[in-house]
């Protein structure tokens, strides 16, 4: 008698379509045509401005404005280009929590779906249900982690005084001022 491990399907992997291989190699294209390209373009730019930026900042002293001009706008246009990825998911949430309501209401209103849940009394009434939660979980913690909080603070008060003491004993003066 045969196992269930050894058997002939047990495993077997599924072989994909000619379809299904044609669309996996489209996917791929597409990735790497408009995904992977400008990502990797816009890194390598990034690298280049930076090293251009330390080549032309190291000989700063015999510089002129214009070259510090330059260095300072290759400076604040390589902070811009990196902050820009964080802004634009800055303000993806807002965008994205707006649309999430106009498409909720406007369901809502055609009578497609509840809206029950979008209501103040159901918000206030989870906002409730947490807030009780929460509670709940802290009266039921607060003994046990008293204790290690008040040995963290205990040990930072004593690190702090150690620190101070070595301060002191590296800017002592005399009090002659010799």
């Amino acid at each position: 008698m045969q196992s269930k491990l050894t058997s002939s399907h047990a495993l077997t992997r599924p072989t994909p379509t000619s379809a299904q291989l044609a669309q996996e190699t489209a996917w791929r294209r597409h990735y790497r045509r408009y995904i992977l390209f400008p990502i990797s373009l816009l890194g390598l730019i990034m690298i280049t401005m930076v090293i251009i930026l330390l080549a032309l900042a190291v000989p700063v002293s015999t510089s002129t404005a214009t070259q510090r001009e330059f260095i300072s706008a290759l400076a604040d246009l390589i902070l811009i280009l990196a902050i820009f990825p964080a802004i634009i998911t800055g303000a993806l949430m807002p965008a994205l929590f707006a649309g999430f309501m106009v498409y909720y209401r406007r369901e809502a209103a055609d009578g497609r779906g509840p809206a029950r849940w979008l209501s103040h009394r159901a918000w206030q009434y989870r906002l409730w249900r947490l807030d009780h939660w929460l509670t709940n979980l802290a009266n039921r913690y607060r003994p046990y982690l008293d204790r290690p909080v008040q040995a963290t603070i205990r040990f930072n008060q004593r690190w702090q005084g150690l620190l101070a003491l070595i301060t002191n004993f590296i800017t002592w003066r005399p009090p002659n001022g010799n």
